[in-house]
């Protein structure tokens, strides 16, 4: 093996034979940083093996900045939490901005009934609830194991709502969680 203490300068591939390994150190503290230009501090890079107080072995993501690289994404090592624009996610998924935050789902299918993009979720493997969106702009609204249509929106702002064993649009309405208030049912 070739043990070095310092820096080594390479011009061309390393290459890694054999399943080959590279540490940031023999410890939990040391970190390996992938860099994109050698020894500036605002350059873009991935940090690997953090450690931030209880959490060990974390990924941090930074792109480029004027001055300083700023953290745009970080993957805890313990809890496998990830944050876009936080260091410090406490859910699974979050995404935080000073601004305006968005999330984008894209598709490329054109039929107006075509599904473009859904949140869907599940208990284990049992579907619990489904929000789908349509080509048309319809949103629907499904829950149980079956996801049943519960409510559209359509295209036009239409609000439906569909009965446990119906699939005659109507709206009812709860004053509490047996009582019926009202509803209306189309004809």
């Amino acid at each position: 093996g070739l043990d070095v203490t310092g820096n080594i300068t390479a011009t061309g591939n390393v290459n890694l034979l054999d399943n080959g390994t590279i540490f940031g150190g023999d410890d939990a503290a040391n970190t390996l940083i992938l860099r994109s230009t050698s020894g500036n501090s605002n350059h873009s890079r991935i940090d690997i093996g953090v450690s931030e107080g209880s959490d060990n072995g974390g990924l941090h993501f930074y792109t480029a900045g004027s001055s300083v690289a700023t953290r745009a994404m970080t993957i805890k090592g313990t809890t496998q939490n990830v944050g876009i624009g936080t260091t410090t996610p406490d859910t699974n998924l979050v995404v935080s901005s000073g601004d305006h935050t968005g999330i984008t789902i894209e598709s490329t299918r054109t039929g107006a009934t075509d599904n473009i993009g859904s949140l869907q979720f599940q208990s284990g493997s049992t579907d619990v609830a489904l929000i789908q969106t349509l080509v048309n702009g319809t949103i629907k609204f499904r829950n149980t194991s079956g996801l049943t249509d519960r409510v559209h929106i359509d295209h036009n702002g239409t609000l439906l709502s569909f009965s446990t064993n119906d699939t005659t649009p109507n709206i009812k309405w709860r004053s509490d969680d047996t009582n019926w208030f009202g509803s209306l049912n189309q004809s």
